[in-house]
């Protein structure tokens, strides 16, 4: 899916990469990608080199995602500025600057050229549409 369609649409679907069987979307944040073989990889621990421990089990949610008003990083300036933020530990120093600027999640670009997004409120952004398990990487 090309960049500047995201943009005009505020709709479109995204993956999730988890070991986690019963994903609730109660987290304040939520991490997303355009790349189904990137959340594989993310479920399966490879990206990380996190090893799967006995009986965790990969999946990739598959979901609707809604995005209004989306803080653009791969704008140079932006990602100068929040670039740095975007870890589990640093993200939650900057959302309420985000959230009261109006932004509803953010848009920035993946080594591989894929688009990773992380929205602010899942429950109300994200649907999920199918969960599906893939197999292990050990």
């Amino acid at each position: 899916m090309r960049y500047t369609r995201l943009l005009q649409a505020s709709q479109f679907t995204a993956y999730h990469g988890t070991q986690n069987p019963n994903l609730q979307l109660t987290a304040n944040w939520l991490y997303l990608i355009t790349d189904f073989d990137m959340a594989k990889n993310y479920a399966q621990g490879y990206l990380f080199n996190y090893d799967l421990q006995e009986g965790e089990t990969p999946y990739v949610y598959t979901m609707s995602v809604q995005i209004d008003k989306p803080l653009n990083l791969r704008n140079p300036e932006m990602w100068e500025k929040y670039g740095n933020y975007l870890d589990d530990v640093d993200l939650p120093a900057i959302l309420p600057e985000l959230k009261e600027q109006g932004y509803d999640g953010i848009i920035y670009e993946e080594d591989n050229g894929a688009n990773g997004f992380i929205v602010f409120n899942a429950q109300k952004q994200c649907k999920i549409l199918k969960k599906q398990e893939v197999e292990p990487y050990y």
